[in-house]
């Protein structure tokens, strides 16, 4: 028997997703079956794997398992929040539990699948979230060029020591006047989760409003 290969692709990719499963059946499957679609994929058995795949794999949308031992699905969605605002995550569950899929989307996941998959909305799912990642990534890409560099000095100057790198591109949209909604369209997340952002920043500054957090982000550079 091969062992199981890490990453699957065809000439002509177009959409590169991080497959995170512990276990081994579920990510072969998902190999072969997303690689059949065109698609690259990597997989990673823990969570901890993947953030490391992050150094060599630049993923357009994750699948993410939500039941896994030591970092669990959530934590691993944080943690790739983190570090990539506008990755799609979409979680994958056999739990049919309420609770936990409004947890994940309260860490940052923007979909779901129920366990086991049905590959063609997999597939479906995967392109429509990658394609609007890649849109907002434009969007964002255009108004910084529009507006120049004095229009995105905000960026370097609300990245404060005590905010996450996730945290500080909010503000620094909040920065800029723009609303939740708007944040959440150019950062490709759903305005409650923008608003989890901001109560934290707040929380961390020790302010109440949007103006004082601005306002405190800006002193503490």
């Amino acid at each position: 028997m091969h062992p199981e290969p890490d990453t699957a692709s065809l000439p002509g990719v177009e959409t590169r997703v991080l497959v995170v499963d512990d276990n081994a059946d579920a990510r072969g499957f998902l190999l072969r079956a997303l690689g059949g679609a065109a698609m690259q994929v990597h997989a990673a058995a823990s969570g901890n794997a993947a953030l490391d795949a992050l150094a060599h794999f630049a993923p357009d949308a994750v699948l993410l398992d939500v039941d896994m031992p030591g970092m669990d699905g959530f934590a691993t969605c944080e943690a790739l929040m983190n570090r990539h605002a506008d990755l799609p995550v979409i979680f994958m569950t056999g739990l049919g539990d309420t609770g936990h899929i409004v947890r994940g989307f309260e860490v940052g996941g923007c979909d779901y699948v129920t366990k086991p998959v049905a590959i063609d909305e997999v597939v479906a799912r995967v392109r429509s979230h990658a394609g609007k990642a890649r849109q907002a990534r434009a969007l964002r890409d255009t108004v910084l060029r529009l507006y120049g560099e004095s229009e995105a000095a905000p960026v370097s100057a609300v990245a404060t020591p005590a905010l996450t790198p996730r945290e500080a591109e909010v503000m620094a949209w909040v920065a800029r006047g723009k609303t939740n909604r708007d944040i959440a369209d150019i950062l490709g997340m759903s305005p409650r989760t923008v608003n989890k952002h901001l109560e934290h920043i707040f929380e961390k500054l020790g302010v109440e409003t949007r103006t004082a957090a601005v306002a405190a982000a800006r002193r503490s550079v």
